[in-house]
């Protein structure tokens, strides 16, 4: 189950100039104009936009764990990212959030999440949108 990631997008944006000038650690940049894969059907659909995606949170499916540890990371490279929420040809900037659903037949109906409102804070101030991934539960989890 993925933890949470950070990615910027931008039709006009050079991430390859960004990501020399800060500490940010990219596990994958993309350009405009690139295939989306390597092979299969993807592999005829191209980017629109160039952009990068890293690690923020390796806490497997807890959202309370990944909420701190992306506390401690937009605190840790502010400055770099108060750039990036200044910067004309970005689009999308996110935090997504891959965690697990706890719903089942037996004991939970709803599933409701709270965002502390210091990560709120922090993600508003950088214009940082936030995307949340529920991810099933797998028959292991049962």
């Amino acid at each position: 189950m993925p933890g949470c990631s950070f990615r910027v997008a931008g039709t006009n944006f050079d991430p390859d100039v960004f990501l020399a000038s800060t500490c940010l650690n990219a596990y994958r940049v993309w350009h405009v104009g690139e295939p989306l894969a390597k092979a299969g059907l993807r592999a005829s659909q191209f980017h629109e936009s160039s952009g990068f995606a890293c690690d923020v949170s390796a806490v497997d499916g807890d959202l309370d764990g990944q909420l701190q540890d992306a506390i401690a990371f937009l605190s840790a490279n502010r400055a770099a990212l108060a750039r990036l929420a200044n910067d004309p040809t970005i689009q999308d900037r996110r935090l997504d959030f891959g965690f697990d659903c706890r719903l089942d037949d037996d004991n939970i109906a709803v599933q409701g999440e709270w965002l502390p409102v210091d990560f709120l804070q922090l993600v508003a101030e950088l214009k940082i949108g936030v995307a949340l991934s529920l991810y099933p539960r797998t028959v292991d989890d049962a």
